[in-house]
């Protein structure tokens, strides 16, 4: 086992590939803010099988890293590996071997709310707010650091606004 992988990620991932492969739909609870405004800590995300090659730029995944669970969007492939990012992380994840993909996103719940993220209203916002994010990363985060703060707060304000007129 790597230095810094944990038992507990490792056994979790091996209840989730079970659950798939017999037909099941896991959900799993956000715990981190990298996917905002989109996912929130406290959101509920259901997760499908899916083959790597069927992968799209702008999906949700989630892949078992050894240190733990990390739903994040896929950007592309580099050779083998999957690149994926947060929405709100400055720059993009270390690729992946493709064995750690899990699943895609499939729906999130927020309270008694849940949107499904692969068709109709949930995914055009899904792919809006991944094309903001792009967006934001190459205009805000290049500029001076006394600048970023301010214009990173802009884009999550109006990403979340965007987010609630289009539901």
């Amino acid at each position: 086992m790597p230095p810094d992988s944990t038992p507990e990620a490792a056994a979790v991932a091996a209840l989730l590939r079970d659950a798939l492969a017999a037909g099941q739909t896991p959900a799993l609870t956000v715990i981190s803010a990298s996917m905002r405004p989109l996912l929130e800590p406290g959101d509920v995300v259901e997760i499908e099988p899916i083959d790597p090659g069927r992968l799209k730029p702008g999906d949700l995944v989630v892949l078992a890293r050894p240190e733990a669970l990390l739903t994040h969007r896929f950007l592309g492939f580099s050779g083998e590996y999957l690149c994926t990012g947060g929405d709100w992380a400055r720059e993009p994840d270390a690729p992946q071997p493709a064995e750690t993909l899990l699943g895609r996103v499939r729906t999130r719940r927020r309270g008694a709310a849940a949107i499904d993220l692969q068709a109709g209203p949930g995914a055009r916002a899904s792919r809006t707010l991944w094309h903001l994010a792009e967006r934001r990363r190459r205009l805000v985060d290049s500029r001076p650091a006394w600048l970023r703060r301010p214009l990173r707060v802009g884009f999550l304000l109006a990403a979340r606004i965007w987010l609630r007129l289009s539901y």
